[in-house]
């Protein structure tokens, strides 16, 4: 099933995010979509969910793979012994989130077989893909050839003026960066 995307506010997110087995959040770079990541992770925990944060850089080739990923990536994330916690957290509780889903492999991206197999492995994904990766075509072939339903949130683009703005900030914090463009082009 593949629904029109819509807008979304902030507060409605997360819950938005928890109704679909599958989530594309797709946006355009430096849109935020990693710091929008982290967020996500951090109120799924608040919920009493087990979010395993996965960079798509880093997902093998072979899927056979992604099962020990998980369990090193949920050990990082949570602590030693974290993948008996992991086991014993019941499927409906555990979630994925790839982020830069764009630099995963080509080909088992374009097969779909990542979210495939990282399905097995828990009730929800949520996906943070840059926009020139996933055409509505793709996320709509994905929809009718498998038997997911998902839900596509576009990021609003971070406005220049606000983009401005927020280094201007980033430089008063270091007053040496402000008053030396130098050193800030370094």
């Amino acid at each position: 099933e593949y629904k029109k995307s819509r807008l979304i506010t902030g507060k409605n997110l997360i819950n938005d995010l928890r109704k679909k087995p599958i989530a594309f959040v797709i946006g355009a770079d430096q849109s935020g979509k990693t710091g929008l990541a982290k967020t996500v992770l951090k109120d799924l925990v608040n919920l009493g969910d087990v979010p395993i944060m996965i960079d798509g850089a880093k997902l093998p080739p072979q899927s056979s793979k992604y099962r020990s990923l998980v369990n090193e990536l949920c050990s990082e994330q949570y602590g030693i012994a974290s993948d008996t916690r992991l086991a014993n957290t019941p499927l409906e509780k555990k979630v994925i989130i790839v982020d830069n889903y764009h630099y995963s492999p080509k080909a088992a991206r374009r097969e779909h077989r990542i979210l495939e197999m990282l399905n097995t492995l828990c009730s929800r994904i949520i996906v943070f893909c840059k926009d020139s990766a996933l055409s509505p075509a793709d996320l709509a072939t994905f929809a009718i050839d498998s038997r997911f339903s998902i839900s596509v949130i576009n990021t609003l683009p971070f406005a220049k003026d606000a983009q401005r703005e927020l280094v201007h900030k980033w430089l008063m914090l270091d007053s040496e960066l402000a008053l030396s463009p130098e050193k800030f082009a370094q």
